[in-house]
């Protein structure tokens, strides 16, 4: 499957805090903010390199630091068919979304890996 991106997903409680350190020490700033379904905040940074980080407001479900990574493909139904060939634990199948469609994976090594397809 082809991505066209790839970037950290942070669970935090200091989501003011941890926006503000990545502005001042590597030029962040802020790309989007969504409310999910769970009521939980969502906020992606993106600098001038198109680098981004998604940072999620924690929950009673997540802890803090590092949650998974994220990868956005062209077609969701593509990356699906790949995942299950691969005998991959799917924890989401795709699912619709306000922005397009997402499904959530664990690696081999147990990492969450969030697939989206913007629409």
């Amino acid at each position: 499957m082809k991505t066209n991106s790839l970037y950290p997903i942070i669970v935090t409680d200091q989501m003011d805090a941890t926006i503000q350190m990545y502005e001042k020490l590597f030029n962040f700033k802020i790309k989007h903010q969504a409310t999910t379904k769970l009521n939980t905040h969502v906020i992606v940074l993106s600098n001038e390199a198109n680098n981004e980080i998604e940072l999620i407001e924690k929950n009673e479900k997540m802890d803090t630091g590092l949650y998974g990574l994220r990868m956005n493909v062209k077609d969701i139904n593509d990356a699906y068919k790949k995942v299950k060939e691969a005998h991959l634990n799917v924890l989401v199948p795709p699912v619709k979304t306000n922005n397009g469609y997402n499904m959530i994976i664990e690696d081999i090594n147990g990492i969450p890996v969030t697939i989206i397809q913007h629409v």
